[in-house]
């Protein structure tokens, strides 16, 4: 089902094929404070302090973070045209689709075409500009 086609394409799935491990070890979700916080010993507690370090860093982590899902995002894709293209049944007719997408995207607007590919790969919508870029880029 769905659950089981997410994980699937999980970070983690491609981490493993990308890095030849079973170990992979990665923070998905976290949260990164713009202070750092300090114990204040006359009132036995921790007081935050601001630090515009820390804000730089979080926001270059971030940045690192999203280049990571765009390269997750694009194995993702990739693995999912392989299986089309390869896939006994259909693969053929496919491919034969796939030809007449590339014609179609040097004449008609690519974000259409986008869709209609994504759609066909069972990916969601969130793949059709990732998908118009690759368009594009011929």
């Amino acid at each position: 089902g769905m659950t089981s086609r997410m994980l699937e394409d999980s970070m983690e799935t491609y981490s493993r094929i990308a890095f030849s491990t079973d170990r992979i070890a990665f923070p998905t979700c976290f949260v990164v404070l713009p202070y750092r916080l300090q114990l204040d010993g006359s009132q036995n507690r921790y007081c935050a302090i601001p630090s515009p370090e820390f804000s730089s860093c979080a926001e270059r982590l971030g940045k690192c973070l999203l280049e990571i899902n765009k390269a997750t995002a694009r194995m993702s894709f990739w693995m999912r045209m392989n299986d089309k293209i390869r896939n006994p049944r259909n693969g053929d007719k496919f491919k034969s689709q796939m030809q007449e997408w590339i014609k179609r995207a040097r004449v008609e607007p690519c974000n259409a075409i986008s869709k209609e590919i994504v759609k066909s790969l069972g990916l969601g919508p969130n793949y059709a500009l990732l998908c118009e870029e690759i368009l594009a880029f011929d």
